[in-house]
């Protein structure tokens, strides 16, 4: 994971993107609502892992939410999450199911990244059709390097 997010910040220096501080604080059990729960063990090992040594990031359009909100900037799991979770409860004829049971970690423009808390999988989704992954990784650490692939490639880096 280190040797991800090493990479991550020099590129997001190199395209003059603010890098976020590790995450210092301590996490409670947050309960995502839906079909989630509090307990998810092996979201929490690799998110933590994770946001220890950079609590999030928004790199040339590829965001992936840490704990806190840096400047202006909403960036934080919690908040949007629980944003779901109250649009599901308002209005649960708008939302397909598959929703009930997914962690937003992170966007683009025209994708949703999640954690699938059935298959236990990191996955990329269209925003609009998300009731289906046309990537999935098993782990975050893959997730976030196909990712940083992604920003090289489309920075010629």
């Amino acid at each position: 994971m280190s040797n991800i997010v090493d990479d991550l910040s020099r590129v997001g220096k190199i395209l003059g993107y603010m890098i976020h501080p590790k995450f210092m604080g301590h996490v409670e059990q947050h309960d995502f609502g839906r079909g989630i729960g509090a307990v998810q063990p092996d979201f929490w090992d690799q998110y933590l892992e994770f946001v220890s040594l950079m609590d999030g990031f928004i790199i040339d359009g590829y965001s992936v939410y840490g704990l806190s909100n840096y400047d202006e900037i909403h960036n934080e799991l919690f908040e949007y999450n629980d944003e779901q979770t109250n649009i599901l409860r308002k209005a649960p004829e708008l939302v397909v199911d598959e929703i009930n049971y997914l962690i937003f970690i992170g966007s683009t423009g025209t994708d949703s990244f999640v954690y699938d808390v059935r298959t236990h999988k990191w996955e990329v989704r269209d925003r609009i059709a998300i009731d289906e992954a046309y990537e999935s990784f098993d782990s975050l650490v893959e997730f976030l390097a196909a990712q940083l692939a992604r920003i090289k490639a489309d920075n010629d880096l």
